[in-house]
């Protein structure tokens, strides 16, 4: 896995500081959303790109959906 650097962005969240926690073997990360909102997330999680987002996507999916 490529190294990961604060200010390197995932989706909308930008890479702020690394935490002293881990998931497993991996470091764990804190981001910053677009939107605001402040996420927790493992090298791994990123790498993978599982996660692009706090949530706020999936959020403003269903509220158009409904609309």
């Amino acid at each position: 896995m490529a190294k990961i650097v604060p200010g390197q962005r995932f989706g909308i969240l930008t890479v702020e500081y690394e935490t002293d926690e881990r998931k497993g073997r991996y470091r764990v990360w804190h981001c910053r959303c677009d939107c605001g909102k402040g996420i927790d997330l493992s090298t791994r999680d990123l790498h993978e790109k599982k996660i692009g987002d706090c949530g706020c996507r999936t959020h403003a999916k269903r509220v158009i959906n409904v609309i």
